[in-house]
């Protein structure tokens, strides 16, 4: 393997080259391939080369496939690596045109974008390609239909997850305070918009970083993004008043871009659903302008020979036309628009400038002839909606509260991050955090940031890191005499010692946090989610000692403050009462364990997808109760109800 130019860590566009021994081609290519800025790697070994792709764990990082001469039959080859997500277009360069196997090749995979003997002509297919992939903008497709503020963050779909945390991220960029670096904010603001539309590297880099959601790269553009928030907020307020003196009701504005084939699959596949546009987005209140924009199209044929005997596989990136109407009375909405041409580097454009985060619901995906040859593009139709947003700032605010615990904006990024199961990208977000807090003499979220990657270390089972980042939030927070936070942390370090099988040291570190309770909050009445936590700990505790009494003593302590401050559908209820209905079912009490099962069973069913995993454990643990109950036919109802769910979840995700 030979290794080129460029930083891996910094592309979304990584270029490879598998080539066979005997090839004469390799050396050309390479030259051409040297004057794009891109990661470059060169394989000789087939084995190698896939391994090096399927390592690429983010899924927005991309490979441009190269094969070169007759690599493993390339027949072989294609058919092998085809399906490998991370790819993103394969070319085929031959030595001579006695090698070409167009015939065999030609309904192989829309994956080979090209099939090449000159050299030349794969460069100038590649560089079109980089430069149609790099004109998407990154947006999310999401149903939030079936979302009910009950639902647990565990239980949200991957799609609308990341739908979410993308809304969390775009409204702490929106609303980042830069009290403590205002020398970067004081003469940017009325200059954002030219910098953003100049053709230069700037827009395209930020669209990058969200694109790949390099969480280290969004962050330096920051200031930016908030400084071109606050100005087009401004236009937004002039141009608001400029349209209601008009009688115009409707804003229908165009853009015209290419779009992944599966971006439009699921363009069709989810009319009616929501799509948020996850950075600034450019349009045109010109149909034609955007037409420009929107490319050539295609024709009805999938293939189109060239004079030298290549073929261009049907583009995997498509023309598409967003057509979005904005009704003019939603004047007060969170994301901004406005007409920038006064202020634009392009003042001829006549360029409406749409704010960061819209949300929009998909009408329809049509098909649109654009010339008598049938060349056609796709008409995706989105209508503006301000009553999505305020309903999607519901749903955060609900999570924020309820299952973050944040009351610092900067760190639920984060959190969020670390309920999806992203522990490595929240890691890094909070090693930015700590490097810029820690030059704040005044910080007031120090202890917070490292007991939040005390958290993370934990949650990768790094238990001696995650105990010496609690401890150094610990002494912060005794510092600062933050007596609700101490009891945060001494829990978190009670949990450590309690996973380590430490016990002793696990209840000392509870008591503590309950004797600063009594002393400092006991006489308000007043109960914090994380007593409940620690009544549950210290409920484990007893229980791990074969302590039963103590511990549905401490359980039902637990399950008291829940019904206070949670909904009485809410998951962590449901948790509880399994837990009790658990030692029940140990102690042989089985009446009472089918008590708490049944409430268990009440929420589970409310607020899980119904072949979810934790149902099919639940009717198992029901259908083994019935069974001691010596009721065979319930009991058989409850294990048929189990068997169907893990047969279908297993089918299902050996067939995903």
């Amino acid at each position: 393997m030979a290794q080129r130019k460029g930083d891996e860590s910094l592309e979304e566009l990584t270029i490879l080259m598998l080539c066979d021994n005997k090839t004469n081609t390799l050396k050309r290519i390479e030259i051409l391939l040297q004057q794009l800025l891109y990661y470059l790697k060169v394989f000789y070994e087939p084995d190698e080369c896939i391994d090096y792709i399927i390592s690429i764990e983010n899924e927005n990082k991309k490979v441009l496939l190269i094969l070169v001469g007759d690599v493993y039959g390339t027949y072989d080859m294609i058919d092998l690596i085809y399906e490998i997500q991370q790819i993103l277009f394969i070319y085929i360069l031959y030595d001579n045109k006695y090698d070409c196997k167009i015939k065999y090749l030609n309904n192989l995979t829309k994956k080979v974008v090209g099939e090449f003997i000159d050299e030349n002509l794969l460069y100038k297919k590649l560089v079109n390609d980089i430069e149609k992939y790099n004109t998407i903008i990154p947006m999310t497709i999401c149903n939030l239909n079936d979302i009910n503020p009950q639902k647990s963050i565990r239980d949200l779909t991957k799609e609308q997850s990341i739908f979410l945390w993308y809304q969390f991220l775009i409204e702490i960029l929106l609303q980042f305070h830069f009290a403590y670096n205002s020398n970067n904010n004081n003469n940017n603001d009325n200059n954002a918009i030219w910098w953003y539309t100049r053709d230069s590297f700037l827009y395209r880099l930020l669209n990058k970083a969200i694109r790949t959601e390099n969480i280290e790269h969004i962050m330096k553009f920051r200031f930016f993004i908030n400084n071109l928030h606050k100005q087009l907020t401004k236009l937004h307020t002039e141009y608001i008043q400029e349209m209601l003196s008009t009688t115009t009701t409707m804003l229908t504005v165009y853009r015209g871009q290419f779009v992944h084939i599966n971006e439009l699959e699921k363009f069709k596949l989810n009319i009616g659903n929501l799509i948020s546009m996850n950075t600034f987005l450019s349009t045109t209140a010109n149909k034609d302008v955007a037409l420009i924009f929107a490319g050539d199209g295609d024709d009805d044929n999938d293939d189109e020979k060239d004079k030298d005997g290549s073929i261009n596989k049907q583009n995997y990136l498509k023309s598409v036309l967003f057509k979005i109407d904005i009704p003019i009375q939603h004047s007060l909405t969170t994301k901004p628009y406005a007409d920038i041409s006064k202020v634009s580097y392009m003042k001829d454009e006549n360029e409406i400038l749409l704010g960061m985060g819209s949300i929009f619901r998909i009408v329809s995906v049509d098909k649109l002839i654009i010339d008598h040859h049938h060349h056609h593009i796709w008409e995706v139709k989105l209508l503006f909606s301000e009553q999505e947003d305020k309903h999607i700032n519901d749903l955060m605010n609900y999570i924020v509260k309820n299952e973050m615990n944040e009351t610092a904006d900067l760190l639920i990024i984060g959190k969020f991050f670390a309920h999806m199961g992203e522990f490595d990208k929240a890691l890094k977000y909070y090693e930015i955090l700590l490097k810029e807090q820690q030059q704040i003499p005044s910080s007031n979220i120090l202890s917070a940031i490292y007991n939040n990657i005390g958290y993370i270390h934990k949650q990768k089972n790094n238990y001696e890191l995650a105990l010496n980042y609690y401890e150094k939030s610990l002494n912060i927070a005794n510092r600062n005499r933050n007596e609700i936070e101490i009891i945060y942390i001494l829990n978190n370090i009670g949990e450590i010692y309690s996973t380590t099988c430490k016990y002793d040291e696990a209840h000392n570190s509870y008591n503590k946090a309950f004797n600063i309770y009594n002393d400092y909050f006991s006489s308000s009445n007043k109960s914090f989610p994380i007593l409940s936590t620690l009544y549950n700990n210290m409920a484990l505790l007893y229980i791990n000692n074969n302590d039963y009494k103590n511990g549905l003593i401490y359980l039902e302590k637990s399950i008291l403050i829940q019904e206070q401050i949670v909904p009485s559908y809410h998951p962590s209820l449901a948790t509880l009462y399994g837990n009790i209905a658990s030692i029940y079912l140990d102690q042989g009490m089985h009446t009472n364990a089918l008590i708490y099962y049944n409430k268990t069973k009440d929420i589970q069913e409310k607020i899980l997808p119904i072949y979810h995993p934790d149902l099919a454990t639940l009717y198992n643990n029901l259908g083994t109760i019935y069974d001691y109950l010596n009721n065979y036919k319930q009991s058989l109802f409850y294990y048929h109800k189990s068997l169907d769910i893990r047969q279908t979840y297993s089918d299902y995700h050996t067939n995903s």
